[in-house]
C-alpha cells in the first residue's frame, strides 16, 4: 500500500513540475510573439489601443493567469475537488474547471467594478 502512495505522491509533483514548466514556456513563446507583433506594426499604433482598453488587452490576460495559477498550483489538501451548483455534481477534472471559470469571472467582474 506503500508504494501505491509513494507513487501517487512523485505522479503529483511530477505533474506539477511539467504543468509550471508549460506555463513558463508558453509565457516566454507569448512575450516572443508580442514583441514581434510590436516590431513589426510599430508601438505608437498600440499605445492608443492600451490607453483606451488597458483592462481588455493587459487585465484579462492577468487574470487568467491568476485563476490558472490559482486552480493548478495551490495544492489540493483533501483529494479531487466536488461540488455541487445549480442541480449539478462536479467531481475530479470537471470541478478545477469549474473552479477556473468562476475564478476567471470573478476577477473579470471584479477588475471591471474597480476600473
Amino acid at each position: 500500500m506503500s508504494d501505491n502512495a509513494n507513487w501517487e505522491v512523485k505522479y503529483g509533483r511530477l505533474l506539477r513540475t511539467l504543468a509550471l514548466i508549460t506555463s513558463i514556456v508558453v509565457a516566454i513563446l507569448a512575450c516572443g510573439t508580442l514583441i514581434l507583433l510590436l516590431n513589426s506594426t510599430g508601438f505608437a499604433f498600440w499605445q492608443s489601443v492600451l490607453k483606451e482598453h488597458f483592462l481588455g488587452t493587459i487585465g484579462l490576460i492577468g487574470i487568467v493567469c491568476a485563476a490558472f495559477g490559482t486552480v493548478t498550483f495551490l495544492r489540493q489538501s483533501e483529494g479531487p475537488i466536488e461540488f455541487e451548483a445549480l442541480g449539478m455534481r462536479f467531481k475530479g477534472a470537471a470541478g478545477q474547471v469549474v473552479l477556473w471559470m468562476l475564478c476567471v469571472v470573478t476577477m473579470s467582474l471584479c477588475a471591471k467594478l474597480l476600473w
